[in-house]
């Protein structure tokens, strides 16, 4: 039984008020150790969206593993971009740490997702509809850039174990050519010094590591990430990966990239 985790809106309640509040409506809570904007929810009466603190925008059902990505890209420096934005989780996330964010996606309906989501959550977010392997923005100066393309949505089944039934070993091939498609993009777009995240909530080495050491000849190169709370893995150890069984999360891979 998977855990359910929630990410407090800190730019609007603090994560002590939140959990009191939803513990006088029944919910039993615990205070993340590693990141200081999740509560885990250990049990809940009535629908964990239904509260009016959800309705009001003061937290988002999300995985821990999803928000840690918000916090290894988060920067003071630059604009944050992520070029598959929907359905908006880890973009509002970013501008709820940093105050604005550009999310861009292919899929009108998830443009108007990400759109609905900042305003519950009342983060400034400007959604483009575009094909981000052709971005239509111009990056200039310091950007961070957010690559989270499609994937096989492996590390998510302990939430979706029906995935199970249809995934093939083609799909991760087609799913692995459209994410080295997606992070090229970013890299022949990025200027030197921008920062690329890859995030990908599945465990094939096809869509994690093998994506990013393909990347590493357009001039990117593995840097640093904090926090740091999953198993080091390649390139050069320097990106981590989260599994359910031992960090009791959505599988998945982040990696932190510079343009040289």
């Amino acid at each position: 039984d998977p855990s359910r985790w929630i990410r407090v809106s800190t730019h609007r309640v603090t994560r002590e008020e939140l959990a009191r509040r939803l513990s006088r409506r029944g919910f039993k809570l615990k205070a993340d150790s590693d990141l200081d904007d999740v509560l885990q929810v250990l049990s809940f009466k009535g629908g964990i969206t239904e509260t009016p603190e959800y309705k009001a925008g003061l937290y988002h059902v999300q995985d821990k593993a999803s928000v840690l990505v918000g916090h290894v890209a988060r920067s003071e420096v630059g604009v944050h971009v992520d070029l598959t934005g929907g359905p908006g989780g880890k973009i509002t996330h970013l501008a709820q740490l940093e105050r604005y964010g550009v999310a861009c996606d292919v899929s009108m309906a998830r443009c108007s997702s990400i759109r609905e989501l900042a305003r519950r959550l009342r983060v400034a977010v400007d959604a483009v509809l575009c094909d981000s392997r052709l971005p239509p923005l111009r990056l200039r100066g310091r950007s961070i850039v957010l690559v989270d393309p499609p994937c096989t949505n492996l590390g998510r089944l302990c939430y979706e174990p029906e995935v199970k039934a249809w995934m093939t070993e083609d799909m991760v091939r087609e799913f692995a050519k459209l994410q080295r498609s997606l992070l090229r993009a970013a890299a022949e777009a990025a200027p030197r010094g921008t920062v690329i995240v890859y995030s990908v909530c599945t465990f094939t080495r096809d869509e994690c590591e093998r994506v990013v050491e393909d990347a590493l000849s357009l001039g990117l190169e593995p840097v640093d990430q904090r926090p740091f709370i999953g198993e080091a893995a390649a390139p050069s150890r320097k990106a981590q990966r989260l599994y359910p069984h031992i960090h009791d999360t959505a599988g998945f891979y982040i990696a932190k990239l510079v343009k040289v």
